[in-house]
């Protein structure tokens, strides 16, 4: 059985990734749940994924249907 000490050694190697589109509506395909504060376009959702990192810690991973070009 692992130590305490180890087990914490292996938890700080061990990210978190949120998905890019968990910021923003959600809903199914028959409809949109809108929300007041979506993001507008992927720079803002590049924003919000940086708030919630800078408060949890977790990693967003890539903008999904997005171009920043």
């Amino acid at each position: 059985m692992a130590s305490v000490k180890e087990v914490k050694e292996v938890l700080k190697r061990f990210y978190i990734e949120t998905p890019s589109w968990a910021y923003g509506n959600s809903g199914t395909r028959f409809k949109v749940f809108a929300q007041p504060g979506v993001p507008r376009d992927p720079y803002e959702k590049i924003s919000d994924a940086a708030q919630v990192n800078k408060f949890t810690g977790s990693r967003p991973c890539c903008c999904h249907a997005y171009s920043l070009g």
